[in-house]
């Protein structure tokens, strides 16, 4: 007997796991009451973001993670991506198990954001219900090495889901994230869902089209030739 109940003991230990309580923010999608109850994790992001010119107030979302979700958003961590003055994101999400409500106001901030200019740049634009962007090259910040271009769709509160087409500049982390698969990100009421997207190095390639990245690491030889050419 007493083998038996120790054995449902070490199963229950094994496979349960105990609901705790998490702070819910106002305005956050879901949150009806103060608090909600979860197996799974407390979440707390901070962020500011920038759509098609337009800010979005600044926002603290608080909440329980969703078990229903394929993509982890406790992966998000920080996220850093630009896209001239059209389109910014810059957040920090933090997860935590216990104790209850331990996703409070003073568990995570906006990150500063970095301004120091780089010597490299990526294609950048955003545009609503299309398919591609007329970009313009614009200098990424230090920590931003990499070129993304992406295509998702971004739902906005009680608002119709749009499509949407992204090109600018990100950190490796921001671009890593971006790529896992069913990646979606909640901001709030704000939530993208990244359907596609391609990656280059910010410090030589080009990203011509959504899909495509053509690397330029032969330019420099080319133009030589060019040169050559046209002075003697």
């Amino acid at each position: 007997m007493k083998l038996l109940i120790l054995s449902l003991f070490a199963t229950l230990i094994a496979t349960g796991k105990s609901s705790h309580t998490c702070y819910c923010s106002k305005g956050t999608d879901g949150c009806t009451k103060e608090t909600c109850t979860t197996d799974n994790e407390c979440i707390a992001v901070a962020f500011n973001n920038t759509i098609d010119g337009k800010e979005v107030p600044s926002h603290l979302y608080q909440g329980c993670q969703d078990p229903s979700e394929t993509f982890d958003p406790c992966r998000e961590k920080t996220i850093f991506i630009t896209a001239g003055k059209n389109f910014s994101l810059n957040s920090e999400t933090k997860c935590c198990h216990s104790p209850d409500k331990c996703n409070t106001n003073d568990t995570v901030h906006v990150p500063t954001e970095d301004h120091k200019i780089s010597s490299w740049g990526c294609p950048s634009c955003f545009a609503f219900d299309k398919d591609r962007c007329n970009a313009t090259m614009t200098k990424c910040v230090q920590s931003q090495d990499k070129c993304v271009n992406i295509t998702g769709n971004l739902t906005q509160g009680s608002s119709t889901t749009k499509s949407f087409v992204l090109k600018g500049c990100a950190t490796s982390s921001t671009a890593s994230v971006l790529q896992e698969k069913n990646a979606t990100l909640y901001f709030g009421n704000v939530t993208y869902h990244i359907a596609h997207i391609s990656v280059g190095n910010g410090k030589d390639s080009i990203i011509r089209a959504p899909g495509s990245i053509l690397f330029v690491v032969f330019l420099p030889s080319f133009l030589g030739f060019l040169l050559n050419k046209f002075l003697y």
